[in-house]
């Protein structure tokens, strides 16, 4: 059978269709090809590229006569438009004997040119390259504070949380023994203080019954903090292992430091101090200056504060303080007595009238995040937290104080029984 071929390559797609003009009846059939993948070209059924092609106007035209089915014959009315184009300028007309598909690699040699051309897919430009790569850049820095931010948030409620079991943790022992724990003994040596009284009251009893074991009494009997020789045992876990209830998880610092020079280990940090009170009211003055204690707060030496000494009110006194940071502080003052030590030591009692050394509690003298030199005493309040750190009070709330309150106001929360009036945050 004689007739006329006619090939087209949709130019989106990439799909082929070969049309049969039948010279002896006028007839027109659509045949489809399957193309092969090259490079940006693509396999596809000619029915899509009719589909497509069935929006132009001339084919509605030459298609009237029947439903557009691939391998369905319709009758021709005019081809010589298809898409604008002539059909005879194009060349695309070839005769042969035969209704059999022409492979699509033959089609170069028979002359046939197709009225759309495939397009191949061509790759990202450097330029546009760099633009999503500057554009992904942008984001991440956008979205890297807001990070960092909700990071900070989760630490600092963590702080909070260490701040309000140690809160409870006091009224607990001060339900057993009916006064808040000191803040030292007329005990000479390197004694632990207040932190190892509550252990029962942090579920930490285990240990207290393991450093009991070492020696009776432990808490005015071991010195783990300049020994490691028994029974001191500075090595051992429970003092050296890490207390979560003690650090706070934004701090630089870490969740340990080291002990003294003459141990030569590092035990578990603590950055939390309790409130011994104000260096304006109560001090107790011995001849080394910077022994002095003030016994206007809650937790000083041989303190046996209960909670009806607390006039002021339970809810505007501080009973402990967050000291968690080191900025502005030199190496030698970060080591130094009056800065971050770890829970196995609190004080240090020189002797009758000699004063005391003050580790786990500390007299208020300087503002939150006051960065100058200060007395071993009275080393300010501070945290790693932006603008302020945390504080637990005597009803065993804990609130966020910042650096910039009133130093008036922070005094009168020092005290217990001055009479102030305190607006708390």
């Amino acid at each position: 059978m004689e007739g006329i071929l006619l090939w087209f390559l949709e130019r989106r797609c990439g799909c082929g269709a070969v049309f049969w003009k039948t010279v002896a009846s006028n007839r027109f059939a659509l045949w489809s090809v399957d193309l092969p993948r090259r490079g940006g070209e693509c396999a596809a059924e000619g029915g899509v590229g009719l589909q497509r092609l069935l929006g132009g106007a001339h084919l509605a035209e030459v298609l009237a006569g029947g439903g557009g089915e691939i391998g369905t014959s319709v009758a021709i009315r005019d081809i010589d438009l298809i898409y604008g184009c002539g059909v005879a300028s194009c060349s695309i007309a070839h005769r042969f004997g035969s209704l059999d598909l022409v492979p699509l690699s033959c089609l170069s040699h028979l002359g046939i040119c197709s009225l759309f051309t495939s397009k191949k897919q061509r790759a990202f430009t450097l330029v546009e390259l760099l633009v999503v790569i500057a554009i992904i850049g942008i984001l991440v820095g956008l979205l890297l504070p807001a990070v960092q931010a909700a990071r900070e948030a989760a630490r600092r409620m963590q702080c909070s949380n260490n701040m309000k079991q140690l809160g409870l943790a006091m009224h607990n022992y001060h339900d057993v023994y009916l006064k808040f724990p000191p803040g030292g003994l007329e005990v000479g040596g390197y004694q632990i203080g207040w932190p190892g009284r509550i252990f029962d009251f942090i579920e930490e009893g285990n240990r207290l019954d393991t450093m009991n074991g070492m020696a009776p009494d432990a808490l005015v009997k071991l010195w783990p903090y300049r020994y490691t020789t028994a029974p001191h045992n500075g090595g051992d876990p429970i003092f050296a292992d890490p207390m979560p209830s003690f650090a706070c998880p934004s701090s630089p610092l870490g969740d340990t430091v080291n002990a003294s020079s003459y141990a030569g280990v590092q035990h578990g940090t603590l950055h939390y101090r309790a409130n011994a009170g104000s260096v304006n009211y109560d001090m107790v003055n011995v001849a080394t200056s910077s022994r002095d204690y003030s016994t206007s707060g809650v937790i000083y030496p041989t303190s046996k504060t209960k909670f009806a000494h607390i006039t002021d009110g339970t809810s505007t006194t501080l009973l402990v303080g967050e000291c968690s940071d080191r900025q502005g502080w030199t190496d030698s003052m970060l080591s130094s007595w009056g800065g971050i030590q770890p829970w196995t030591w609190g004080y240090y009692y020189y002797g009758a009238g000699a004063g005391f050394l003050q580790l786990d509690n500390k007299n208020l003298q300087y503002p939150i995040n006051f960065e100058g030199t200060t007395t071993t005493n009275a080393t300010a309040y501070r945290s790693a937290h932006p603008g302020g750190a945390q504080f637990s009070f005597c009803d065993g709330s804990a609130r966020f104080l910042t650096e910039t309150m009133d130093m008036l106001e922070l005094d009168a929360m020092a005290t217990r029984a001055r009479g102030e009036v305190v607006t708390t945050p």
